[in-house]
């Protein structure tokens, strides 16, 4: 079963040269929410998932540079 997303409020947030992090339990939809955002979006995006060791650490550092 298909359950609607909410691409719209997603296109409010999105703002040039800002990342966004949208984090959650496991296995309730965020991979392919931003998946499909972006696959109907025209914006220029990179891609990261908090799977990959580099990224975590940079996600999880208090360091502001």
């Amino acid at each position: 079963m298909y359950i609607p997303r909410a691409y719209d409020d997603l296109d409010k947030l999105c703002k040039a040269g800002k990342a966004m992090v949208i984090a959650g339990p496991r296995r309730i939809g965020k991979t392919t929410l931003v998946k499909q955002y972006l696959a109907k979006s025209n914006r220029k995006f990179r891609f990261e998932t908090g799977d990959d060791f580099r990224t975590r650490q940079v996600i999880e550092s208090q360091d502001l540079q």
